[in-house]
């Protein structure tokens, strides 16, 4: 696969179209939630062996690189190679995302996007 987020105009135009590296080919970028600011939130789904952790959520701005979210291995695991869905908080400073195979609603304190952190994590378990 070549996973990308492509960004287009109304009427059909690219504005702009961003890959991810090539590790993660098996990831496919399912869904997406944008902020006030134009930072989209992209989520998505492992196709490889999901008894092995790989990263499960991004982020990225109009013409700017996309960040990969460190997320704590053990929580990775839990989501069992899928996120379901991703939603930012009113505010914008926070991020959810769901894990059905995993059971799993993580939230995320959005800071320092620039050094590929995401910081201050809960999780809750069904």
């Amino acid at each position: 696969m070549q996973p990308n987020l492509t960004y287009i105009t109304e009427s059909g135009e690219i504005l702009e179209r961003v890959k991810l590296e090539s590790a993660l080919h098996l990831s496919s970028i399912r869904h997406l939630a944008m902020r006030q600011d134009g930072l989209v939130a992209f989520a998505t789904q492992w196709q490889g062996d999901t008894s092995l952790s790989h990263p499960l959520l991004g982020f990225h701005k109009l013409g700017a690189r996309s960040l990969i979210a460190t997320i704590p291995e053990r929580d990775l695991a839990r989501m069992k190679g899928y996120i379901g869905s991703v939603s930012f908080s009113e505010d914008g400073h926070k991020v959810a995302v769901s894990s059905p195979q995993g059971g799993q609603v993580q939230l995320f304190n959005v800071t320092s996007l620039h050094t590929r952190a995401v910081l201050r994590h809960q999780r809750f378990a069904a």
